[in-house]
């Protein structure tokens, strides 16, 4: 909390998401592509292949260019943004793995200098030679795969570095081998996909010879990303049981990624074996585009599911999404005080509730939510109170069990509520739920379900309506907030929690749902 805030109109998770994808594909390709090109020029001259080694040299310009310029640019892009959305945790990057970042940084310069001689070489260097910088490249290259992946995989399972910090605990963590392996392998197979790009292009090679090379590209990817998902396995059987138990309710989105990226992994497999290598003669330009979009879609499903199931952590268990030290939670909770904890909120503003509350949000929430929008903020709280939100947002840790703690006062909290509350139009109302199970969705459902997550039904087990409601006003504590709705939802969601009770069958979300149904359309502009 102490480092001004860089406010965006959306998420800026999602911005982080988009420029560290993109360039995570492209320097997974310059990983992969430098081994392609020196395998298959080890092939063609073998064979005196001249034609196979002029399409190579035109490959290889292509290649330098994507990975050299925009993998560099993109690179760049990313320290940018990170650094600017989420300065705690760089900092913690940087500090825990200053010497890792230092040596990447060599490799990184080798590969640049290997690929520039092998690119202007290729017609001034031997034959030995240039293969020598070849593979000089390809070794710098996933070098720095090696080290890169090390912190990647560090924030996800910090493992024993949590109690030693140690360099080594942190870095040969307990996912780094298996996620090197998944990296590796899916450079092979990008490397296979742009290299079928290269050679659907080239129309100018014999019928034999192009069938080749589209044939072999093919194979490149498909047994890239079979070897990739074989990792990918191993790599989910490593991850925490915690960790994979909430992509089974608390994390919708992050489940659904969890089921996309095999899925996008078998298109790919299946569009690379019915196109290229069954029928490399009908392949052109737009099959090889189709397949690099979706062995992009693998990889953006894969990585969101890796960042997803991380939340609400930069670095698990040491620090939050928001840059709050795990450690400093209680001492901050403790002050109780955001205009103490929080060096960048004026608290001139505390005068304004609504003012302090954009305070408060900017401080605690807009690393991850947006005001509206994706991840969007005024949807969420469009089913709730005032009140509610206030009360909410000081249990922001038990929601669903993957936001940050609350680290402030009950004014903090409730200038929190005011200032979500008034992201609707000033005649906004909130709607009053007209059946039990609807009541329980909006006042209950972000944390409970029936008989999954937290289930209500052992709870409520044998209570009668009126039970229900002389237990309603008194179930405030510091995991549960007061209800807040009105005498008849309170008599309507008592009447079916006795149902619940009796055993029925009910109809209801399978798991904890959120105020997530978005406003009406007059309130949302």
């Amino acid at each position: 909390m102490n480092y001004p805030v860089w406010d965006l109109p959306f998420a800026h998770g999602l911005l982080i998401a988009i420029v560290a994808i993109t360039h995570v594909f492209v320097s997974h390709f310059a990983v992969g592509g430098g081994l392609y090109l020196v395998v298959v020029e080890h092939l063609a001259r073998r064979r005196k292949d001249e034609a196979l080694l002029a399409v190579l040299q035109a490959h290889s310009r292509f290649f330098i260019l994507l990975t050299l310029v925009f993998g560099a640019i993109s690179g760049v892009g990313i320290w940018f943004t990170i650094s600017l959305i989420n300065p705690a945790g760089t900092s913690a990057l940087i500090h825990t793995f200053v010497w890792a970042w230092a040596i990447e940084w060599t490799f990184f310069v080798t590969e640049v200098a290997a690929a520039m001689f092998y690119y202007y070489g290729w017609r001034t260097l031997s034959p030995g030679r240039h293969l020598a910088v070849g593979w000089i490249y390809f070794i710098a290259a996933w070098a720095s795969m090696i080290v890169i992946n090390g912190i990647l995989a560090f924030q996800l399972t910090p493992g024993t570095w949590l109690q030693t910090r140690g360099f080594w605990d942190g870095f040969f963590n307990p996912t780094y081998v298996s996620s090197l392996a998944v990296r590796t392998f899916y450079a092979i197979s990008i490397a296979g996909m742009f290299a079928l790009w290269t050679a659907a292009g080239h129309r100018d090679l014999d019928g034999e010879r192009r069938r080749w090379l589209i044939r072999s590209s093919g194979l490149w990817s498909l047994v890239g990303v079979a070897l990739a998902a074989l990792s990918g396995r191993w790599w989910w059987s490593t991850v925490p049981e915690e960790i994979r138990r909430l992509t089974s309710g608390d994390m919708p989105f992050a489940s659904a990624m969890t089921h996309w990226t095999p899925i996008m992994a078998l298109v790919l497999a299946g569009v690379v074996l019915a196109g290229p290598i069954l029928y490399p003669r009908a392949v052109r330009r737009p099959l090889a585009v189709f397949v690099l979009l979706i062995g992009f879609s693998v990889m953006a499903t894969g990585e969101w599911t890796r960042e997803g199931i991380r939340k609400p952590w930069v670095i698990s268990g040491y620090l939050y999404s928001n840059g709050v030290l795990a450690s400093d939670v209680e001492d901050l909770q403790s002050t109780a005080d955001l205009s103490e904890t929080a060096l960048w909120a004026d608290p001139a503003e505390r005068s304004d509730p609504v003012a302090w509350g954009e305070q408060v949000y900017r401080v605690q929430c807009a690393h991850c939510h947006a005001r509206r929008g994706y991840l969007g903020l005024q949807s969420r709280v469009a089913r709730w109170d005032e009140a509610m939100i206030s009360a909410m947002a000081f249990r922001t840790g038990y929601i669903r069990r993957r936001m940050p703690p609350f680290v402030g006062s009950e004014e903090d909290a409730a200038a929190l509520g005011a200032y979500l509350a008034s992201l609707r139009p000033a005649d906004y109302r909130v709607p009053e739920q007209a059946t039990g199970a609807a009541v329980f969705e909006v006042r209950c459902g972000s944390c409970h379900t029936v008989d999954a997550t937290n289930p209500i039904r052992e709870l409520v087990e044998g209570l009668s309506a009126e039970d229900v409601l002389e237990f309603l006003p008194d179930m405030e504590s510091e995991y549960m907030p007061a209800f807040t709705g009105t005498d008849q939802e309170a008599r309507l969601l008592a009447e079916w929690l006795e149902t619940v009770g009796a055993g029925e069958t009910v109809e209801v979300s399978a798991r904890p749902a959120g105020p997530s149904t978005p406003p009406t359309e007059e309130a949302g502009r």
